[in-house]
């Protein structure tokens, strides 16, 4: 399985069995500890790809980072240990550089919007049936007039604002708006279950 065509090979043991990503020019590969292909894809979009466990289960899981403009785009297969599979969740790519409430089933994302990054946007979420649901959206304005942190509940597609803060609120947390969007995120996302 080894191949001198490959960009970027990682082989991990889950759940007692070996599976081995290639990535190559133009495809991606995972193979299972047979040498049979379990996934291929068109990898001209994958910019790189790691084993690790994305949804807490203690299995890792395949995230494949996709060439964006926007960083840390991911298409995540979440591993099945009933199946010895993995499994796409729907929607991972909505949701980029995303980071699990610790101790919670919740993730958050981060999103730069345009304007050198002076426009953002945060979505809470969470994993159901192998597809990643929004429950929650903080977008940041620090580039026009009505300049401000907007939060909104999500629900059946539909935007309900809860509050309007002021943009110096992310300036009193240590790392800026990341700092804000950790600590706004960890203590809130109560509200928009």
């Amino acid at each position: 399985m080894i191949d001198s065509t490959a960009r970027d090979t990682h082989s991990f043991k889950i759940d007692g069995r070996l599976y081995t990503g290639v990535l190559k020019q133009d495809s991606f590969y995972l193979y299972d500890g047979r040498g049979r292909i379990l996934l291929k894809l068109s990898s001209e979009y994958i910019f790189s790809f790691e084993f690790r466990d994305y949804n807490g289960d203690g299995y890792r899981d395949l995230l494949l980072e996709v060439g964006s403009n926007i960083p840390s785009v991911m298409d995540v297969y979440l591993y099945s240990p009933s199946r010895h599979g993995f499994q796409e969740l729907k929607d991972a790519r909505k949701f980029p550089a995303a980071e699990r409430i610790k101790g919670t089933p919740y993730y958050y994302s981060y999103e730069r919007g345009g304007c050198a990054d002076l426009v953002w946007s945060s979505d809470l979420f969470y994993i159901h049936n192998r597809a990643a649901i929004a429950l929650g959206n903080i977008h940041g304005e620090e580039c026009k007039i009505e300049e401000g942190v907007y939060i909104y509940k999500l629900r059946a597609g539909k935007k309900q604002l809860l509050k309007r803060l002021p943009i110096k609120a992310i300036h009193a947390y240590k790392n800026g708006k990341w700092g804000f969007i950790a600590a706004y995120w960890k203590k809130y996302y109560r509200r928009f279950i």
